[in-house]
């Protein structure tokens, strides 16, 4: 699951989603989290945070967390663009991803 933790339905509906998949799979999430910058509800999205990881921690077996600034400066860093675009993140994010399955998908 990729889900936003600043929140809105993203923790709650994800978690809601695990809590009903009773399946022998491995789980893993992907949250991912707001910058700093140009955020509005900058006091209520680390309280989200800290409910979102008490809940998931019992409900998934793998939590790799994004951040949204640290994405943005590492790709700028890399690729010399200096404004990445919603496609860049997403393609960060799901590179990521794939290496994480990577071991399910092939042999060896």
């Amino acid at each position: 699951f990729v889900h936003s933790v600043s929140g809105g339905t993203g923790p709650a509906l994800t978690e809601r989603l695990l809590q009903e998949m009773d399946v022998k799979i491995v789980k893993k999430a992907f949250p991912i989290f707001p910058s700093k910058l140009g955020s509005l509800d900058s006091l209520i999205s680390p309280f989200h945070a800290c409910l979102y990881y008490s809940c998931m921690s019992s409900l998934v077996d793998l939590i790799v967390p994004f951040d949204n600034a640290s994405m943005r400066r590492a790709y700028i860093y890399r690729t010399n663009v200096k404004r990445p675009a919603f496609e860049d993140y997403n393609e960060v994010v799901a590179n990521v991803m794939s290496a994480c399955s990577d071991s399910m998908r092939f042999d060896g």
